[in-house]
């Protein structure tokens, strides 16, 4: 658990039950922000920002409650409210990244503060989406995979062009895709003999190649081991690597935002390492299923291909750019 998050969760669960007025502490005075947490008379977790400025107003989101209002020292409160209990682990891991974000950011008041309104945009998006329910092992290993590969396309694209070509949480037909060509990944597991296409369209080439990756995982049991990463290490890995740039974080926590994915323990019970890549060009021949061999009426085909009938398409390591 992240060290904020747990910290805020203990200090919520001490406040006393049945409190005649809201009550609030300062969260953490080595903060540029002043954020205080709180439990209002009716025992809902509260955070608060006070500010110098009126901050913007903020529409509420679906469970948590956002107001501002004029303090008697002239400063300004930017309140949100919990208003469902069930949902209390969720508030603090929110919270924990507000406060995070916004220290990460903090160039003035203002920044921050502008720092924190992008970051409600990010969790707006999650709430709206129902993207609260965990996601399953194999969505856990096709995510993992697309972000190994991501990182190799900082490398060769460049970190905003390698983001912008991340459209796969966006339902497009391939993973990646730029104007040169695309990049549908897959992850096996070791020694699996077939790989699985959701459709019709993902392996049908239109105005650019397209390529096949496919990564083998082999499952680790410790993140001590060279090149372990559980799904939440290897975000956060990425989100560091991109904390200097604050346009290429959105750009990411945008897309991550889309995949489903919110920072849960349960996902570093999966720890892989890349065993094997092996890159294919799906050119003609290439044995797959196309919209043009449907006959009318057939659409959303699923399917598997066998590995081994795509080694001549294979492209060695020498030849990969």
């Amino acid at each position: 658990m992240n060290p904020v998050h747990e910290d805020l969760s203990n200090r919520w669960d001490s406040f006393p039950l049945g409190i005649e007025d809201s009550v609030f502490q300062l969260f953490d005075k080595t903060h540029p922000l002043r954020f205080y947490i709180g439990k209002s008379v009716e025992n809902h977790r509260v955070l608060m920002l006070v500010v110098k400025s009126r901050p913007p107003t903020v529409k509420s989101m679906r469970v948590i409650k956002i107001k501002s209002y004029s303090r008697e020292d002239e400063t300004w409160a930017f309140v949100l409210t919990l208003e469902n209990p069930t949902l209390e682990p969720m508030f603090s891991l929110f919270c924990a990244d507000l406060i995070g974000f916004s220290k990460k950011f903090f160039g003035s008041e203002e920044d921050a503060l502008l720092a924190i309104l992008r970051r409600l945009s990010y969790w707006r998006l999650l709430l709206k989406r129902d993207s609260l329910n965990l996601l399953s092992e194999n969505e856990v290993r096709g995510l993992w995979g697309e972000l190994i590969f991501l990182k190799k396309l900082f490398t060769d694209l460049g970190v905003n062009a390698a983001l912008k070509s991340w459209v796969g949480p966006f339902d497009a037909p391939q993973d990646f895709q730029t104007d040169e060509c695309s990049w549908e990944i897959k992850t096996i597991r070791p020694a699996a003999k077939n790989v699985f296409i959701s459709s019709e369209l993902q392996l049908q080439i239109c105005k650019s190649p397209i390529y096949l990756v496919i990564i083998e995982l082999f499952q680790t049991y410790s993140l001590d081991e060279a090149n372990s990463f559980s799904l939440n290490s290897l975000v956060e890995e990425i989100k560091s690597s991109l904390q200097h740039d604050i346009d290429a974080c959105d750009l990411f926590e945008e897309r991550l935002s889309c995949t489903g994915y919110m920072p849960r323990s349960e996902y570093d019970d999966f720890k892989y390492k890349v065993n094997n890549v092996a890159k294919y060009e799906v050119s003609e021949g290439f044995p797959c299923i196309t919209s043009a061999m449907l006959p009318t009426g057939i659409s959303n085909v699923r399917y598997e291909i066998n590995i081994s009938d795509c080694e001549k398409y294979q492209i060695k390591p020498t030849d990969d750019n």
